[in-house]
């Protein structure tokens, strides 16, 4: 089957009720969030094709498509920022949110900013002590953000109301901008020429919030640092670390970085960094004297900062993925099978989560976010 798109990447191709096949095309950009695209409908199985620009500005590209049985004129939709009802491939109406993967969050004022799969979302009513009945939504704008070249890899607040995130796109190969927002993350700013590699962290020095660390892998570096807020980005690599999946800043010029060889140390930035545990380590969260490790079959705890780490006690073996710590300072950790909370040697699964992949965790002296695979974001009360 052929049409009048021009290329060959087609993105999406569907049949719905009434019989006409939907495709939609990429062009692909250097930046990955401009590339051409289109919506083309054919009534006779592919001989003619019309073009439908109006349903790209709404949705951008398409997952699914399907009817109600009692509405097969009326089509419904899953796309990149929800699931959505038409009649007319134009007009559209959001009766579902999006069902994404969250691989970051952060609080920003009275806001929760969630780093996702397709772009990054703000609501302040997930801080409320009850939302309004019913309340799912994540400020829907009317137009959807692109899908292509729009990870959002890392998420972490400044203080007052600056934000910053890292936009994973292609250039052609993947590549990571620095975007900053002045207010809460409503709005976003880039912040410097995309740099090669990919990133699933970033981290603000707690004591200068003009040093940034961005953890990267897909290149030859280990970290992205920066000492001016974002406006340049050096490249560190480390011997024997082969990239990074995290990094957790601590006080006085220290860094953790989590690599697929271990975490490392460094005193200094992260201009230098020295490997403190080996394994395939995916996450690192850093309180006072305490750090906290997890990955691949690991979950180890140093209360000695870093001179020494001990296996948790009596948790699952699971590759795990998240952590983080509470205002209380318990210990909460999540892997692709669940989420656990403890004290390093007693542990209680978390049940109740209708997606059991836990990607992220954020505590509050109320809430625990959770992030997952495919769901959205979950809170549990914590006091």
């Amino acid at each position: 089957m052929t049409g009048p798109w021009g290329t060959d990447w087609v993105s999406f191709l569907g049949v719905t009720p009434s019989g006409d096949i939907q495709a939609q095309t990429l062009e692909p950009s250097p930046d990955g969030p401009n590339a051409g695209k289109n919506t083309w409908v054919s009534h006779d199985n592919g001989r003619h094709w019309t073009s439908e620009p109006k349903a790209l500005p709404t949705l951008d590209l398409y997952a699914d498509l399907g009817s109600f049985p009692d509405r097969p004129h009326e089509l419904v939709i899953s796309a990149a920022a929800g699931i959505y009802t038409t009649t007319d491939s134009a007009r559209f109406r959001r009766i579902g949110v999006p069902a994404v993967s969250v691989g970051a969050m952060a609080i920003s004022g009275s806001s929760l900013v969630a780093g996702t799969s397709v772009d990054s979302y703000r609501s302040t009513s997930s801080m409320a002590a009850k939302p309004p009945t019913g309340y799912q939504d994540w400020g829907w704008t009317g137009k959807a953000p692109a899908t292509i070249g729009n990870v959002i890899g890392g998420v972490a607040a400044l203080p007052g109301k600056d934000v910053v995130r890292v936009r994973i796109g292609f250039c052609p190969d993947e590549c990571i901008w620095l975007e900053r927002s002045h207010d809460n993350g409503t709005s976003w700013q880039q912040q410097t020429s995309p740099v090669p590699g990919s990133s699933r962290s970033i981290a603000v020095d707690p004591g200068d919030p003009n040093k940034l660390y961005i953890a990267t892998y897909l290149t030859g570096a280990s970290l992205y640092t920066s000492t001016d807020g974002g406006k340049t980005l050096t490249p560190q690599a480390y011997d024997g670390a082969e990239g990074a999946w995290a990094v957790a800043a601590g006080a006085g010029n220290e860094v953790w970085i989590a690599t697929p060889k271990g975490l490392f140390r460094s005193t200094d930035s992260g201009v230098t960094a020295t490997k403190v545990l080996d394994g395939n380590v995916k996450n690192v969260a850093v309180t006072g004297r305490q750090v906290v490790a997890v990955g691949d079959g690991l979950v180890k705890i140093s209360r000695d900062g870093g001179k020494t780490f001990a296996a948790a006690q009596g948790v699952p073996a699971a590759d795990y993925d998240a952590v983080t710590v509470g205002t209380d300072g318990s210990l909460y950790v999540g892997s692709s099978s669940g989420l656990f909370h403890g004290d390093g040697q007693h542990w209680t699964e978390l049940t109740g989560l209708p997606d059991h992949e836990v990607r992220s965790l954020l505590a509050t002296r109320d809430w625990l976010f959770v992030g997952t695979g495919s769901s959205g974001v979950y809170r549990l009360a914590v006091r």
